[in-house]
């Protein structure tokens, strides 16, 4: 027959901290001067493992929150640097190794057209653009004046749109 606790004392609390620690019987035995087999009896009672229970379960919450709030602020700080990312790869343009600027050029139109993310992977869509020295020249010509006049283009098809037109003329 399973030992009936009727309210939980101070003791019995620590008893619940120590088997939430990982603890065995015998250590919370030792630990509270208690017999291995009273121990037994009483972590075994209903009233305990209610007790437990409910104790466990507010530490997982703690611990969801926590973790929850490391997450967010990860993504904080992962968000705040992508603007300097971004410029980095743009300055990687002009560096004098050509193997150095065609991976920034490949690094941007990867993450600009998407290419790279898991999802794209997945579905097999990918976009690869070979650039010579001449390219990667008019590439940093073209973001040098972008970066003076203001203009911001979003749209490919307006990219493309606006190289037809100044080829036209």
């Amino acid at each position: 027959m399973a030992y009936e606790l009727q309210t939980l004392s101070h003791v019995h609390m620590a008893m619940i901290e120590l088997c939430l620690n990982g603890e065995s019987c015998e250590a919370i035995a030792a630990l509270t001067r208690r017999s291995v087999i009273g121990v037994r009896g009483i972590i075994n009672s209903p009233l305990f493992q209610d007790a437990l229970a409910r104790r466990r379960q507010q530490q997982t919450k703690k611990i969801d929150e926590t973790q929850g709030s490391k997450l967010a602020a990860a993504k904080q700080i992962l968000e705040d640097s992508a603007e300097t990312a971004a410029k980095v790869q743009v300055d990687l343009l002009s560096y004098p190794d050509p193997r150095v600027r065609q991976t920034a050029v490949s690094e941007i139109f990867n993450r600009t057209f998407g290419r790279g993310s898991a999802a794209d992977v997945q579905q097999g869509s990918s976009i690869s653009v070979v650039l010579g020295p001449q390219a990667i020249l008019n590439l940093q010509i073209a973001l040098a004046e972008d970066r003076d006049s203001g203009d911001v283009i979003t749209d490919t098809k307006q990219l493309v749109s606006t190289g037809l037109e100044e080829k036209a003329e």
